[in-house]
């Protein structure tokens, strides 16, 4: 008892910093101590609540012969375990106590998994019908990491439907997005946070899940069958001069899986005080194609007005192009592999005279102090693709003239060591009606598009 005596005498602010030292199963068992240690030690227990299985790096734990290359940030399977009870844990908490323990979440990590491969039936259950409920209560969270990295789709619609009226996590300063979160999630988020208070903004990745006029997500195989469709190629729905967006499509129901980037234009021109930015750009090689998509060269396009649109004020600038996932290959998947690292290097230098041109700029950058490049000279065998890796330390070596009269040093590493996913959309199917509504809609647009 004297123990627990002498520590209940520190003032609040040492005993804060006592509380800075203890591990979360420690501080658990300081709330479950006695009444006086529980209302102190919960606003440090619940300061940072991290659900997430996001950001454990690699998972050699799940390698093999066949998957050599694991990492979480690729698949929420993979050091997930538990996690999907534990976040049920908090749900419930939050639901029953409210007004005691929302409040003090100042920090919040989540990995949107929904399901555990134990549940019986597969499908959401009661509580999880609150998650939308529960974030809205977090008012008071300044850093947010939030992640869907689901190979599988889960076909429940509440997944993908946030009410409108719902305001998430207003007060956030540092913001992370990562995979592929539904659109409407993403959006109520930004519309909800002061964006000229954000300091911090990391997209990692951040894909559409993709969707078709019934709401449901959009197969990979109509996405990739619609690739090279002419009503996809002439329909320009962002205009650069002006930030405008053209919303046929949306107004339509249709929205393609791949690199995300609608929400992200009304951030441009907005964020006056981001001092960080971190943009992880998917592995566009990924998709099987021999060219990258409209969506996909737009959202290079607004990815770059959105770095310029922070110019006076940016301090660090990393743009990180994610490699693909490493596989044993031999014979004929071996040369497909070839041909794909070839068409890295065939887009890596167009993406980066993108971000390069913004540098050459004068007067601009007052306060950036660093800027770091990864992943766009990864090594190839052919001779084709040497050649492009020639252009490319070109424009690295105008970047690095561009920044050095600002007396930054440009921070470059050829290979990216982390893995991402192009996410193209789930192996699944739609009903005949929802395919029919979903053509109906094209047709339209593409009618449209040829009257104006």
């Amino acid at each position: 008892m004297s123990g627990q005596s002498l520590l209940l005498k520190y003032p609040d602010d040492v005993f804060c910093l006592i509380l800075d030292h203890c591990e979360h199963p420690s501080l658990y068992n300081l709330v479950l101590t006695n009444k006086s240690l529980h209302e102190r030690c919960n606003r440090q227990l619940y300061r940072t609540v991290n659900l997430a299985s996001h950001n454990t790096g690699r998972r050699t734990e799940y390698e093999d012969d066949i998957r050599p290359d694991v990492w979480a940030n690729t698949n929420d399977s993979w050091g997930s375990d538990g996690l999907v009870r534990r976040q049920r844990s908090f749900l419930r908490t939050i639901t029953e106590c409210s007004d005691e323990h929302a409040p003090l979440v100042r920090s919040f990590s989540w990995t949107l998994k929904w399901l555990d491969c134990d549940d019986d039936p597969y499908a959401l259950s009661q509580i999880d019908r609150q998650v939308w409920t529960v974030f809205s209560r977090l008012t008071n969270v300044e850093s947010l990491d939030l992640a869907s990295l689901a190979m599988e789709e889960i076909d429940d619609p509440y997944v993908r439907q946030i009410p409108s009226s719902l305001s998430l996590f207003p007060r956030v300063t540092r913001l992370r997005l990562m995979g592929w979160i539904p659109h409407d999630l993403v959006g109520t988020i930004l519309r909800s946070i002061d964006l000229s208070k954000l300091e911090s903004l990391s997209l990692s990745m951040l894909q559409e899940e993709g969707k078709v006029p019934d709401g449901s997500p959009m197969p990979e195989n109509i996405n990739k069958e619609g690739w090279d469709e002419p009503w996809r190629k002439i329909l320009r729905r962002y205009s650069a001069s002006d930030n405008t967006v053209d919303s046929s499509l949306m107004a339509a129901g249709i929205i393609f899986p791949g690199p995300m980037w609608l929400p992200i234009v009304p951030l441009i021109g907005k964020l006056l005080s981001l001092q960080h930015l971190q943009i992880q750009i998917p592995p566009l090689e990924a998709s099987d194609m021999d060219h990258i998509s409209p969506d996909q060269e737009q959202y290079i396009s607004v990815m770059a007005d959105l770095v310029a649109s922070i110019a006076p004020n940016l301090q660090t600038l990393a743009i990180h192009f994610l490699r693909r996932i490493r596989w044993n290959l031999s014979g004929s998947a071996r040369n497909h592999d070839l041909s794909v690292q070839l068409f890295r290097a065939s887009i890596s230098k167009p993406i980066l005279e993108t971000f390069c041109s913004l540098f050459s700029r004068a007067g601009e950058w007052p306060l950036l102090q660093s800027v770091s490049f990864t992943g766009f000279l990864e090594k190839n065998e052919t001779q084709e693709a040497h050649e492009h890796l020639e252009k490319i330390l070109a424009v690295r070596a105008e970047m690095e003239c561009s920044l050095a009269s600002r007396g930054v040093t440009l921070e470059w590493l050829d290979e990216s060591t982390i893995p991402g996913v192009l996410f193209l959309g789930y192996d699944s199917s739609i009903s005949e009606e929802s395919l029919s509504q979903f053509v109906k809609a094209y047709q339209r647009i593409e009618l449209d598009q040829i009257d104006s």
